[in-house]
Formats: C-alpha cells, sequence, structure tokens
C-alpha cells in the first residue's frame, strides 16, 4: 500500500491540470457521471476508478500523466465493468460465493485502511465492493471456461508446468552478511569473515548433497553461532516478484536443480538451498494454488475479451459531475 507517497506525487499536477475547470457541481447528486450503452457509472464508482489510476498510473497504461489521459484510463474501467456484468450474463454465469467472500474481505480492508478518504472523494464502501465484484467476475469466467469442467478445461499437466514457472519450493539455512558494530550501526563483514563463512556453507551443501539431512547441517551451523534449533525447516513457497526477497533471489534458486542443493548471495545474506519438488503427485502444494496458477495462465485471455467488448460501447459524459469528481480527487490526493 503505497498510496499516501504516490498522491504527494501527483497532487501538484492534478491541481495544476485543473486550473482551467469550471467550479460547477453536477446537475444531479444522483445522476451516473458515464452512461455506457445505456448502463449508467455512479459518481462513486468513477471516482474509485479514477483514484486507482492516479495511484499507478503506468498499470493502467497511461504514460504520459494528463488530465486527458487519466480521465481516459478511467472511462476504460468503467466500459470493462460494464462489459463483465454483461458477458455473464449472456453466458448465464455468477460469481460463485469464495470469490464473492473474498471480495468482501478485500473491501473491508480497504475500508478500514482508506475510508475516510474514499468519503473526501465521494467514494461509498458499496462503490469499492462494486469494483471488487467486477474483479471477482473476471476470475469466475477463468474458472468458468478453464476450470475443472470447464469448456475449455486447462490440463493438470499444463498448470502443473506454469506452476513450477510461477513458484519454487526451497527450504533454507541463512547468514547474514553483516554485522553490528561498537557503535550500534549494522556494517558488512570483513572479507575475512565473509570468506570463511563461504567456505562454511559450501561443505555444508557438499555435505547436503552427499546424503546429510539439511536439518541436521541447521542445527549444527546454529550450535556453531550459539543458537538453538528448535524445529525442522520447513519449505518456503515463494512467487516470482516476492517483495519479501531481493530481485535477483528467485532467478537464484530456480537455477538450482529439483531436490539438489547450492549456496546463494542475495540482499545482505547467504544462503544454503536445498529445492523442493513442489508438483508431485500427492499435490499438497500445487492444490493450494491451482487456482491462482490457473489465473496466471488464463486471465489474459479474459482481459483481452472483456477489452475487446468494452471497446465497442458508447459513453455518454456528464462533464460537470466528471470536473467535480476529478477536483476532489486532486484536492484530496495529499
Amino acid at each position: 500500500m503505497k498510496k499516501k507517497a504516490v498522491k504527494k506525487g501527483l497532487c501538484l499536477l492534478l491541481l495544476c491540470l485543473l486550473l482551467p475547470l469550471s467550479l460547477c457541481s453536477c446537475s444531479g447528486k444522483n445522476s451516473p457521471v458515464l452512461t455506457v450503452d445505456a448502463t449508467g457509472i455512479s459518481g462513486g464508482l468513477f471516482a474509485y476508478y479514477l483514484d486507482c489510476v492516479c495511484a499507478n498510473p503506468k498499470a493502467y497504461g497511461v504514460k504520459e500523466i494528463s488530465r486527458e489521459n487519466l480521465l481516459n484510463a478511467t472511462e476504460t474501467l468503467c466500459k470493462e465493468y460494464v462489459a463483465v456484468k454483461r458477458f455473464m450474463q449472456d453466458k448465464g454465469m455468477k460469481t460463485e460465493h469464495y470469490l464473492k467472500s473474498e471480495a468482501n474481505s478485500k473491501t473491508d480492508g480497504l475500508w478500514s485502511l482508506f475510508g475516510k478518504y474514499y468519503k473526501s472523494i465521494g467514494v461509498n464502501k458499496s462503490d469499492v465492493l462494486s469494483a471488487e465484484l467486477s474483479s471477482a467476475g473476471k476470475r469466475q469466467i477463468v474458472a468458468h471456461f478453464f476450470g475443472r469442467g470447464g469448456k475449455n478445461e486447462v490440463s493438470q499437466d499444463d498448470l502443473k508446468q506454469s506452476f513450477v514457472e510461477l513458484y519454487v519450493g526451497f527450504k533454507a539455512i541463512e547468514a547474514p552478511l553483516t554485522k553490528v558494530n561498537t557503535k550500534g550501526e549494522t556494517i558488512p563483514i570483513s572479507e575475512d569473515e565473509k570468506e570463511k563463512l563461504e567456505e562454511q556453507f559450501e561443505q555444508m551443501a557438499k555435505k547436503l548433497r552427499n546424503g546429510t539431512d539439511i536439518d541436521t547441517l541447521n542445527s549444527e551451523y546454529c550450535r556453531s553461532v550459539n543458537l538453538v534449533a528448535t524445529q525442522a525447516l520447513e519449505v518456503n513457497l515463494m512467487k516470482k516478484g516476492d517483495e519479501m526477497y531481493d530481485d535477483d533471489f528467485f532467478e537464484k534458486v530456480s537455477a538450482i536443480y529439483h531436490g539438489s542443493a547450492g549456496v546463494i548471495e542475495s540482499g545482505n545474506s547467504i544462503y544454503l538451498i536445498e529445492r523442493c519438488t513442489i508438483a508431485t503427485n500427492d499435490e499438497d502444494a500445487f492444490g493450494q494454488y491451482e487456482s491462482e496458477v490457473l489465473e496466471y495462465v488464463k486471465m489474459p485471455w479474459v482481459e483481452k475479451k472483456i477489452g475487446s467488448l468494452a471497446e465497442k460501447y458508447t459513453v455518454k459524459e456528464n462533464r460537470k459531475a466528471i470536473d467535480k469528481i476529478f477536483r476532489a480527487v486532486a484536492e484530496n490526493r495529499e
């Protein structure tokens, strides 16, 4: 959640873009801001989508920030909102309970964090929920067409292949490449200390490849640094792009063969890694992430389909209402 930092970066620019606009209020409190092919878009929903675009313009295809580009991207989101609803209606689809529940949970989380801000720009909790249910609708389309029993069901083998491309599983023994000096400052360890640590980890890797259990090695390592290993190491499941790790970590772990071991350095740490097989016949790890992997594989198809439908819609704008919403978002993003 980097909303506050991004708000400051765009606030002045948005206010400058608003100087020529009229200060008139919209003609009717409940009048649609946009009418997308006879479907009205409320001011609250429009404001929510506009705020999303302003928070992360690049994510919504805005390469150069201008009032026109921000509003065009917002209009596209509104058109796609209508496209999702109509596509699901045409196909007789309804959003499953678990997806509705997730949408409600995400809405509750967003509202608890940003509810006061949302109110200041004219967004109600129901507007946030409407947007989240639309996102859930896209997920429902994926499940309907490509999930188990779907018309174009994706095979388990294909999903498992995508799973191992998207995730890595591993057990790790970690040691810092930093220390705290007498002033309480965190500084890099010396070259001699680093060489000794690297040699120690390479020796552990050799033992691991020769059959020594990684938990035994972890216990030995902990004793060497006056610690006690109280439990067995768990399998870590990491998704590509996970912000908890440095950017190069995923690639370095992926370079280790399944079932093998290696020593890597990433960030301010050195690791002994045991690469684990995560998509096996027991399907333990894969089963938990099957829906996510399916969406990773097929959501681009859904996005393209919905985008194609949305492009065909005609839009009627309430310019006074849009100007007022744009001003509210600009003035409150601080």
